[in-house]
């Protein structure tokens, strides 16, 4: 199901008729209270009501639309309480349309009336369901599905560059997405996962886990690791996150401690090499040269091999994407 912003909710059939007249109800209740002492012609005034109403609310819908060239469509959409910009954009939308009303009610509508005739019948007016967040009326899992759909498909697709790899199926599990892809053809595909996983946790404050399944294996990514990086990805934005990966030129295997995994192999060894050893193991990664894997942090890199154990932990190591093989001695 994907959320429908109560702000074009209202515009479809039967809402459409019943929260309109409500206003309109509501407003004539008033004007009958204004109606002996300011001697106001209901009928006329409601009509006229009615058409500043429609049109106000159909602006600002339309304002809220906008929000897509700010790349604000999926707070708007939702929730705009998630997001700075969302909320004063919001609040600037609100204030414009109140402004309208009371202008269009005094200079027009109930021009030569008491100013207070104008101000109540225009409080009335002011379009507060723009300020509802959308996902009150939804499931928390229907809300993560719509913003993942809409990163998908939408204008947002401008400013976080879609995500990189299309997904044959979705599954959503409390705070946890699964997404399964039919094949691993792309070039550096953890260091795309990770990307994309970035993006999705900083999409939805709900989320805590997302698995990638590729070919039968899995990539785990929890929003704590996901935050090491960043500090608190929510507070990162897009561009920032897009940055960060466009700069990793070599493979990348994860973010560990403070360090990014960087696999600078030239070809793919054509043998297992031993990475590290302890009293019963021997640990092996395949394909990479172990003489090109590096821990990097800003300008420092390290070789990989001499600092299991005292940079990096194994148990790290394992949760990361570099793969290794572990053999009894």
């Amino acid at each position: 199901m994907n959320v429908v912003p109560i702000w074009l909710l209202i515009f479809k059939i039967p809402y459409v008729f019943v929260f309109f007249l409500g206003i309109l109800l509501l407003v004539g209740i008033f004007m009958l209270c204004f109606a002996k002492k300011y001697k106001v012609k209901i009928i006329n005034k409601l009509f006229d009501e009615f058409m500043l109403t429609l049109f106000v609310y159909l602006f600002g819908v339309m304002l809220l639309y906008c929000g897509k060239f700010f790349d604000l469509t999926i707070y708007l959409y939702t929730n705009p309480y998630d997001n700075l910009g969302s909320i004063l954009y919001l609040l600037l939308i609100f204030i414009i349309c109140g402004f309208f009303i009371f202008i269009m009610n005094k200079k027009f509508i109930f021009r030569g009336y008491n100013w207070l005739v104008s101000f109540v019948i225009s409080f009335l007016l002011l379009p507060f369901i723009f300020l509802i967040p959308s996902y009150l009326l939804y499931s928390k899992d229907s809300v993560i599905l719509s913003k993942f759909v809409m990163l998908e498909s939408s204008s947002v697709k401008t400013t976080v560059d879609n995500l990189n790899i299309p997904f044959e199926d979705l599954e959503i599990k409390h705070d946890s997405i699964v997404i399964t892809y039919n094949n691993d053809e792309y070039y550096n595909l953890y260091k795309t996962l990770e990307q994309d996983a970035s993006l999705l946790f900083k999409l939805s404050r709900h989320l805590n886990d997302i698995t990638y399944i590729v070919n039968g294996n899995k990539y785990i990514f929890k929003r704590d690791d996901i935050n090491n990086i960043y500090g608190n990805v929510k507070n990162v934005t897009y561009k920032n996150i897009l940055k960060r990966y466009e700069g990793i030129k070599n493979i990348y295997f994860g973010h560990v401690n403070d360090f990014d995994i960087i696999d600078k192999s030239e070809i793919c060894m054509d043998r297992k090499q031993l990475i590290y050893e302890d009293d019963n193991n021997a640990y092996y990664v395949t394909c990479s040269d172990i003489t090109k894997l590096y821990l990097v942090s800003g300008d420092k890199s390290y070789l990989l091999k001499d600092e299991i154990g005292t940079k990096v932990s194994l148990d790290l190591l394992f949760n990361s994407g570099l793969i290794l093989n572990k053999e009894p001695l």
